[in-house]
């Protein structure tokens, strides 16, 4: 018999919003076979790492991270899951001889797995599997968000992403597990669906379907609540643009759109085998602005790809300024053990540091500016968390976030705010008619 110490559980989670959803099933399913969740790392004999490695920055983190754990708790177990050990068991092995190892594809196979580690042996469970994530036993990080997994892999092949070797390519879960989720969702008290893939513009590609026959029919559950639809790739998006735009017209669907276009020069598009052109991009944004004028854009920039430049990099700072998202995020250039744009000839850092810095500060100009539009206006939000500063966070049909200051309780409600401020980040409200 396993002792009861054994079977308490501190869990690390890093990365993206798929990476959560995988947290909260491990969470769930091993709660379930009676392993207590601690809180503090200091009570858990067992220590789980969900890491990501998309980012070179994110892997150094998470790399001192393990180095860390190791030194501070050598009599803890310690499993590292999630994209690293995926690509990088060798690198695992070197840090944390004593540690083990499961990958993405193994989350449904958690429970039994843990089992032969508290018993004393060293696993390593890596390798493609398809198992949807779906229809599990789980522990919601928040209780009115729920996070579904709507594939994983991708269809796409960029030469600077390690997503591919990690997640393998594309494969749609069944739409019925999808319903399910959805549902089960709403009836535990969610108010707020997060539809999440590697790339959920690609979904259905795989199995005769589409994204927008899925929001299609999610929408059509009675229930009171709003759609985040993840990032999606241009190249895939733009294929079914006028179906997308037809089912964003819901009310269900918050008008947000994740469309990382990561460079305005084509040359350097071609060299991420990004599969479209900077004019499509701006297609998709200006037919979405067309019949949602105050939707928020939201899209990525890589700054320092091998060869970019200056006349290159200046052709991202015209296109962000030209269509003006309201979210940029920016990455400055590292390469990705195991891709093609690793074996290119890289820029100087400071070179990329130095463009880094020239785009954040145009981008949180036009950030500010086009916050400070909503100054003045009235309408319903969701609060779906606390804020970090006291108060309450929520969000408008636009998926903005606004902070309202109260002592109430407003978890998972639909309220109506007036907004009073604007900060680069975010908008500030008072609660109206409450």
């Amino acid at each position: 018999m396993i002792e009861t110490y054994e079977k308490k559980v501190f869990l690390e989670s890093y990365g993206c919003s798929y990476n959560t959803a995988s947290s909260e099933v491990i969470l769930g399913l091993i709660s379930k076979e009676n392993f207590e969740i601690v809180s503090d790392i200091k009570d858990a004999s067992l220590i789980i790492l969900n890491t990501c490695i998309v980012k070179s920055q994110t892997e150094s983190r998470i790399t001192h991270r393990i180095k860390f754990l190791e030194k501070e708790y050598p009599n803890k177990k310690l499993i590292i899951t999630g994209c690293m050990p995926e690509v990088y068991p060798e690198k695992i092995e070197q840090i944390a001889p004593k540690a083990s190892m499961i990958g993405p594809h193994y989350v449904t196979s958690f429970v039994e797995i843990v089992k032969k580690i508290i018993e004393g042996n060293r696993i390593t469970a890596i390798g493609k599997r398809s198992d949807p994530k779906l229809c599990l036993s789980r522990v919601r990080r928040n209780p009115v968000i729920g996070i579904i997994p709507i594939a994983q892999g991708c269809s796409s092949n960029c030469s600077y992403c390690i997503v591919k070797p990690v997640m393998g390519p594309l494969i749609s879960f069944p739409k019925e597990m999808i319903l399910k989720e959805v549902k089960r969702s709403l009836t535990e008290g969610c108010k707020e669906i997060w539809l999440t893939a590697q790339d959920t513009s690609s979904y259905g590609l795989d199995i005769n379907d589409s994204l927008p026959s899925l929001l299609n029919e999610i929408v059509s559950f009675e229930n009171e609540f709003k759609i985040r639809v993840g990032m999606m790739n241009p190249s895939v998006a733009f294929l079914f643009l006028e179906d997308l735009v037809e089912s964003y017209k819901n009310p269900k669907i918050y008008k947000f759109l994740h469309l990382p276009v990561q460079s305005g020069n084509d040359r350097i598009l071609k060299l991420m085998n990004r599969k479209y052109a900077p004019e499509q991009f701006e297609e998709i944004i200006s037919r979405f602005r067309k019949s949602f004028p105050e939707i928020s854009i939201s899209t990525d920039i890589i700054v320092g790809f091998p060869g970019e430049t200056e006349e290159e990099f200046k052709d991202s700072v015209q296109l962000i300024k030209k269509t003006k998202p309201d979210i940029v995020n920016i990455s400055k250039f590292g390469p990705r053990q195991k891709t093609k744009a690793a074996k290119m000839k890289q820029l100087p850092s400071h070179i990329i540091k130095e463009r880094s810095k020239r785009l954040a500060k145009i981008c949180r100009e036009i950030s500010i500016k086009k916050n400070k539009q909503w100054i003045g206006k009235q309408h319903v939000i969701l609060i779906s968390e606390k804020g970090k500063k006291g108060g309450w966070k929520g969000r408008n049909f636009a998926y903005k976030p606004v902070i309202v200051k109260t002592n109430r309780n407003l978890l998972g409600k639909f309220v109506n705010v007036s907004i009073i401020d604007a900060k680069q980040t975010y908008l500030i409200g008072n609660l109206q008619n409450i």
